[in-house]
This record gives C-alpha cells, structure tokens and sequence, in this order.
C-alpha cells in the first residue's frame, strides 16, 4: 500500500495548554505532522515561510495579530497556505471576517477532538470546513478555496487568460470554475458575479 498522506501543519494559539494538547492529538494521526507552533500572530507569516506548512490553525484573538489579520496578511504576500480558525468563539462575526478574507473553514474548540481532527483534515485537502453553532446561509461558505480565489480575481478585473496564467492552470479550467461559482452564488453571469464579489466585501476597496 501507498504510504498515507502527511499534511504539514503550524499551530498558532496563545493558550499554551490547548496548544499542547492539540499537537498531542494530532501526533497520533499518522497523516498529520506538527511542523512549526507560535503564540503570536506576528510570528505566523515567518513561519509559514520557513516552514512550508500545508495548513494553518488559527486562534482568532492572539497577540501581536488577530486571525483574520494573520491570514490578511498570508494572502498579501502571496502565500497560498490553507488556514483554518480554531477558536472558542462561536460568533458570526468573527466567522464571516475568515470567510471574507480567504480561511478554508472554521471550528469552534468545543467540538469533540475526532471532529476537530476530520475538520482539519479536509481544510488540508482544501475542502470548506465551517463547523459552528449559528446558520451559514450565505453561498460564501460553499466555495472552495479555488473558486474564492478565482472570483477575486475575476472581480479584480482581470480576464480569464490572466487568471489561468497567474493560477498556472488551463484556461478551460478557469471557465469551468467559473461556471461552478455562478451556480453557487446563484448568478448568472460575470457581471453579476463580479457585483455580487463587492457587495460581499471580498474585494476591498483600494486604500487612498
């Protein structure tokens, strides 16, 4: 048999204890492998870069940057690193601020640790993993982190030939993520895609 995946992961949590017995658990999964661990959300970007991570998990309030800040600031630099929250907060906003800024998923410390474990193992694969108590209605939440990124740049104004060339794929394969996003937003074409991208606050406004 073909030796299991490994998903590489850094640890970001302020609470030493959780933090501990986090990477305890995940030792005992022979597909995960505890890379790098902070405290600080400053020291993430760094680590990413050093470490190469496939998934981050995230705390949402650490000190130096907050979690979404932390993945803000992963996306700035182009790191296309999955990240995830793990949090003890169960409040929409702070679950829509990592959807609006490019998290694969969020799940709250409460859940038992094979859920916990599963959860992160399918934001490893790239798949979307929201896990909290409140209802998720918006489309947000069902793209990928692919289709996310295509729609941005879609909204960005760049054309399809750009987007294939900057995500190193075809272009048939743009077009046909495209088509998938449209069905999931419930749009039906570019245009409204691309309107209902700003409206969702996934494309910021630039900065004077």
């Amino acid at each position: 048999m073909p030796p299991s995946p490994r998903y590489r992961l850094l640890l970001a949590d302020d609470h030493a204890v959780f933090r501990s017995g986090l990477k305890s658990l995940l030792h005992e999964e022979p597909d995960f492998e505890v890379v790098a661990e902070t405290a600080s959300g400053t020291d993430v970007l760094p680590l990413v870069q050093e470490h190469r991570p496939d998934l981050v998990v995230l705390d949402v309030q650490m000190p130096g940057l907050s979690g979404p800040d932390v993945v803000r600031q992963l996306r700035s630099a182009a790191q296309d690193v999955r990240v995830i929250g793990l949090s003890a907060f169960d409040d929409a906003a702070y679950v829509e601020r990592f959807a609006r800024c490019g998290a694969t998923g969020y799940v709250t410390k409460s859940r038992p640790p094979h859920v916990i474990v599963e959860a992160l193992r399918e934001a490893a694969q790239g798949e979307p993993v929201w896990l909290v108590r409140q209802p998720l209605t918006s489309p947000l939440y069902r793209l990928t982190e692919r289709e996310r990124e295509v729609l941005v740049l879609l909204a960005q104004g760049k054309p399809n030939e750009e987007i294939s060339t900057l995500l190193r794929v075809s272009d048939s394969s743009i077009r046909n993520t495209l088509t998938i996003v449209y069905q999931k937003i419930d749009v039906p074409h570019a245009r409204a895609a691309i309107a209902w991208a700003w409206k969702n606050k996934l494309v910021e406004d630039p900065k004077p």
